[in-house]
């Protein structure tokens, strides 16, 4: 049995006389020809369109990012968690809500509750500070400099001093004495 095409046409064999007319060959070159072609801008068009949709989602995530006032470059870290999944805002939003902490980014009830006067910076060392385990030893030393500062008289640098071990000892969550 011959040979056959994707159309189930006869495959041309150089050493086998065929009946066909040099029309009928000429006929199915041109198919073939035209199929061969028709698949290469299929393929293009397929990676435009591939190039286009990922372009779409990254600026999707990025507007959403930013609308939660959230750095644009963490975007590259949700999209590698999305792979082919639709991203939205809610994905963004769970995403965030399950991974935000790891780049200091609060949920949004804890960042209502924040002074608004903090910028990113401020949030992302704070989210830093109370990630930090604080041992008894380093409790018993902030209280021992709050306990030095109450006999020394009250200067710019002692202000300062009383407002670091306050802080200290707030985000140790201890209550002071």
């Amino acid at each position: 049995m011959a040979d056959v095409d994707e159309f189930g046409l006869p495959v041309e064999d150089d050493d086998n006389d065929t009946t066909e007319t040099a029309e009928a060959s000429e006929g199915i070159k041109s198919l073939r020809s035209a199929l061969k072609k028709a698949r290469s801008e299929n393929a293009a068009l397929q990676k435009q369109v591939t190039e286009f949709l990922a372009g779409q989602k990254r600026t999707a995530v990025a507007d959403v990012l930013k609308a939660k006032g959230v750095n644009e470059k963490v975007a590259k870290f949700v999209l590698a968690d999305a792979g082919d999944n639709e991203v939205n805002e809610d994905f963004v939003a769970n995403w965030l809500k399950e991974n935000g902490e790891i780049f200091g980014i609060q949920p949004a009830a804890e960042a209502e509750q924040e002074d608004p006067g903090l910028d990113q910076a401020d949030r992302i060392a704070e989210a830093s500070a109370r990630a930090q385990s604080t041992s008894p030893q380093s409790v018993g030393t902030l209280l021992q400099r709050l306990q030095d500062l109450e006999g020394k008289p009250k200067t710019q640098e002692w202000v300062k001093e009383y407002e670091d071990v306050m802080s200290a000892i707030e985000r140790a969550n201890v209550p002071a004495q």
